[in-house]
């Protein structure tokens, strides 16, 4: 049964490998993509106690700050009188104000994400024009999820790719998992999730494993084509050992 499965999983690889990237349909698109450094103002309001960070992070970003207050961090509803005070408590443990202080560091520019990210939106609204490119924006999600997608948001956590040797992974994540949090990840993980979310698999009776792994194994195709890996391998984050 194992080897059947194993012969299954080797020949559906072939086939998705064996397509063919056209890159020529639709026409090119004026796209040039920013990100909002978000994090900066929660960096802000958490280090100063800044009144007009805060203020800037719920009427500019009113959305932004509701996915972070109610899904990615989940501390309570985004109305809540008391919610901005549970906020800063939050972020004010010591080992937070760490990761935010070594993020920011880090991350002071991110003109090669959004060059790449402006790349990748240009071949694929060639292929699929009626895709729309959401805003995005960074922030420090506290260690919780690498990328979050709203309605016409992105954002990516700047603190879950600090680098595989980060010191502080090490507490939290095996080795496999750091590798995965290196800064050159940002990218492909923001296609990833963006397609997923505009391409689900639907649900319904009967579905396996293999359909989803399947799926998940077309998305990331297409990325590793949009963004020009020398492989599927590559743009998956494998070793040379593990492709072979």
């Amino acid at each position: 049964m194992i080897r059947k499965i194993i012969f299954i999983l080797v020949v559906c690889f072939v086939a998705l490998s064996s397509c063919q990237w056209d890159g020529k349909s639709g026409n090119a698109a004026d796209v040039d993509v920013k990100v909002a450094r978000y994090d900066r103002l929660q960096y802000e309001y958490v280090t100063m106690n800044s009144f007009s960070a805060l203020q800037k992070m719920n009427t500019d970003y009113p959305q932004v700050t509701k996915l972070l207050i109610e899904d990615v961090l989940a501390i309570g509803e985004v109305d809540d009188m008391k919610i901005n005070d549970r906020m800063l408590e939050y972020y004010s443990d010591s080992t937070l104000l760490t990761l935010m202080h070594d993020a920011e560091v880090k991350f002071k520019d991110l003109g090669w994400v959004e060059e790449k990210l402006t790349k990748g939106f240009k071949r694929l609204k060639k292929e699929v024009p009626t895709l729309f490119v959401p805003h995005f924006y960074t922030q420090i999600a506290a260690l919780n999820q690498s990328v979050v997608v709203g309605d016409s948001i992105l954002g990516f956590s700047i603190d879950k790719y600090m680098g595989a040797d980060y010191p502080l992974y090490k507490r939290f994540y095996y080795d496999y998992q750091c590798r995965s949090m290196e800064p050159d990840r940002i990218v492909p993980d923001c296609f990833t999730f963006y397609l997923l979310s505009q391409y689900p698999l639907p649900w319904q009776p009967g579905r396996t494993l293999l359909d989803m792994i399947m799926h998940r194994g077309k998305i990331n195709w297409i990325v590793a084509r949009i963004l020009g890996y020398e492989s599927f391998e590559k743009e998956m984050g494998y070793s040379e050992d593990e492709a072979e």
